[in-house]
């Protein structure tokens, strides 16, 4: 009787034991369901960062934006320089009409006071001819 008891009991333990280690496994399989639960909420969210990841630019992306920006400044950058040429042409040009509108005006002022000087003249050697006359015709 002793091993068919025995063969009882153990089988009885074994038992007790797997409901113990199914208790366990149990206990065991709520905590892979609680992360499972975790992991989908990381999930969504990786989602949505690769949604945001998405509508980023690449380095491609920005290496072409910083060439365009490049190209536009030269361009800017040449049209400002002929710009400045185009107004220093424009200065220069004024400057010598300005120039030659002194010299014109000189030349005027020149003639005209040569011409004052020579009526003024004139009118001297009148008014010596008129004074001569008057003192003539007083002595007389």
């Amino acid at each position: 009787m002793t091993t068919d008891d025995d063969m009882r009991e153990e089988i009885q333990g074994l038992g007790t034991r797997f409901d113990g280690l199914e208790q366990k496994f149990g206990g065991l399989e709520q905590k892979f369901g609680g992360l499972e639960q975790r992991f989908g909420g990381l999930e969504q969210k990786f989602d949505g960062l690769e949604k945001k990841v998405d509508g980023l630019p690449t380095r491609a992306d920005l290496a072409g934006f910083r060439d365009e920006i490049i190209n536009n400044f030269r361009i800017l950058a040449e049209e400002a320089k002929a710009g400045a040429r185009l107004a220093a042409e424009g200065f220069d040009g004024t400057l010598k009409r300005i120039e030659r509108d002194l010299g014109d005006l000189k030349q005027e002022m020149v003639t005209k006071f040569s011409d004052h000087g020579q009526a003024l003249a004139n009118h001297h050697q009148r008014l010596l001819t008129l004074e001569r006359r008057r003192r003539r015709t007083k002595r007389d």
